[in-house]
């Protein structure tokens, strides 16, 4: 059974901002837990006591995303550039825990305060594949047995294509879940994210029987055909009966503005209807829902029956997927690389990512080369002070820039380790690097006519070979980003002059690279 559910937000005053009545998505979540047993011998915490004491408890969390098959161009859904991922993706967990930690009180409830949650997540990995059109929702068991990382012991949530339209889906049994956007910009996402963990432990919606008193059931009726008879239809757009509120509607609003919605297509705000037409329900403030696990926008109380169910839940059913219990936040170290440089073996250049880990305070990087099933330490960065970012290598003396020069075609192991004011933690990443000889230009010559670059980026090639079709990408050298310039560029033989609207590029140093399978040139410029 899927159910039709608009789309949430955590914070209220978003509410206002937008007419978000209009907008509506699925949730895929159709688990039944009633029949579910413990899947473990022993428990590994007093619940009560938990409770009582709000004593954290820190779950393991994976994200996954995608790109196509050929392991290029920008992520999937969100049209990331690739190495955007992972800052985003820690800026949404980080929001997810400041909303956990800010708990609400539920409305039209007899609570005197909201419960304190102590559960947190923490960042444990973060993912790139290459799968084109990559689909989540009814096959995200399928996905999570494709691509999972220690699913046993930890969430894995992956950003994929909804078929049927939802826009996230909740499945405990494999401790998985998906959504089709995760971006902290978009303000409907972290609702999103929150309302399908909800599911993963347990939680179900609370418009249905939830099994949790202090979760009133805040469903409607409303004569939409003014006909004096409430009746029920297939079509939620004709539907009278078990009506959801979104977000709070308001007397006197025009279409466009925040609060106003036209529910029955009569041309008349739902506020301003007159005999025998009545208000919609919506127009009133005590109808308007909070819970995490409504259809409703202000997505911010969790109850005490519900922590409690939670609690539960994890105790008898989820213990392995508990990095730490009680103290500050743990540190997970993570090492990654992205899919275009895993995947093209003539690059010159490229970074380790470690932008992934997680709450560090300091950190220390060894670099170590495998030789004959040992290893060799070839760098060692000491204890730095900070957040772990990325490590950029060039295999070639040639190659221009100051990135740490390693051999081509060899493996390495990367080893990483984190600390903050209570924990530690270690990832090891073995990678082998590109078979590139990575000499010197291509071309004849390369040269950028204007500098320095403003609008625009007058480029001069001079070919001695014959047409070939490069990739143009500038580098900014201080973040690392790339911008493309154009995928398919038809180099001539003899002299080529080429434009790129260098508008939507940042001011910065950048290197200019035009590159195929068998050539690579490059020249610096800077955009003013």
């Amino acid at each position: 059974m899927r159910h039709t559910l608009y789309l949430m937000v955590i914070v209220m005053k978003l509410c206002t901002q937008i007419n978000a009545q209009q907008m509506d998505y699925n949730c895929a979540w159709q688990e039944d837990f009633t029949n579910q047993q413990s899947s473990q011998a022993v428990t590994c915490f007093d619940v009560q006591d938990i409770m009582e004491n709000c004593t954290p408890i820190y779950l393991r969390l994976n994200v996954h995303y995608f790109v196509d098959d050929d392991c290029q161009g920008k992520i999937q859904q969100e049209l990331f550039e690739q190495d955007e991922v992972y800052k985003n993706t820690e800026r949404m967990i980080q929001l997810l825990n400041n909303e956990i930690k800010h708990n609400q009180k539920q409305v039209q409830s007899n609570l005197k305060q909201a419960p304190c949650l102590p559960f947190r997540f923490v960042l444990t990995g973060v993912y790139t594949h290459c799968k084109s059109r990559a689909e989540a929702e009814y096959n995200i068991i399928n996905l999570n047995r494709e691509f999972g990382v220690d699913r046993s012991n930890t969430i894995n949530f992956y950003i994929a294509h909804s078929p049927f339209g939802a826009s996230g889906i909740g499945y405990s049994l494999d401790n998985t879940g998906g959504a089709v956007r995760f971006n902290p910009e978009i303000w409907w996402t972290l609702g999103n994210l929150y309302h399908e963990l909800g599911h993963i432990f347990s939680l179900g919606h609370t418009f249905n029987s939830d099994d949790c008193e202090d979760t009133p059931r805040m469903i409607f009726s409303w004569d939409k055909n003014c006909n004096g008879i409430i009746e029920w239809n297939s079509d939620k757009n004709k539907n009278e009966q078990s009506i959801t509120c979104w977000g709070q509607l308001f007397p006197g609003t025009h279409p466009g503005e925040p609060g106003y919605y036209d529910g029955n297509f009569n041309q008349v705000g739902d506020c301003d209807e007159a005999p025998p037409c009545a208000p919609s329900p919506c127009c009133l403030e005590e109808n308007i829902d909070n819970n995490v696990m409504s259809y409703s926008s202000n997505k911010s109380a969790i109850t005490p029956c519900q922590l409690e169910k939670m609690l539960n839940f994890i105790n008898n059913n989820k213990c392995d997927l508990i990095e730490k219990i009680g103290g500050c936040p743990p540190t997970k170290a993570f090492i990654n690389q992205l899919p275009k440089d895993k995947a093209d073996i003539y690059r010159c250049n490229e970074c380790l990512m470690m932008e992934g880990s997680w709450d560090e305070e300091s950190f220390e990087l060894k670099i170590f080369e495998e030789i004959n099933n040992g290893k060799i330490l070839i760098y060692d960065s000491g204890t730095r002070f900070g957040i772990a970012g990325r490590f950029c290598y060039k295999t070639s003396k040639l190659y221009p820039g100051y990135e740490y020069l390693l051999k081509p075609n060899t493996t390495y192991i990367a080893e990483l380790k984190t600390f903050n004011e209570c924990s530690q933690d270690f990832y090891a990443y073995k990678f082998r690097t590109n078979e590139a000889t990575c000499g010197s230009a291509s071309f004849d010559e390369l040269e950028i006519l204007n500098h320095p670059v403003n609008g625009g980026i007058t480029l001069k090639i001079q070919n001695q070979d014959e047409t070939e079709i490069f990739a143009v990408i500038a580098r900014n050298i201080s973040t690392g980003l790339n911008y493309t310039l154009s995928d398919k560029l038809m180099v001539h033989k003899g002299s080529n002059n080429f434009e790129f609207d260098a508008h939507e590029i940042p001011l910065g140093v950048y290197r200019l690279f035009v590159q195929n399978d068998h050539k690579l040139s490059f020249c610096n410029f800077v955009k003013m």
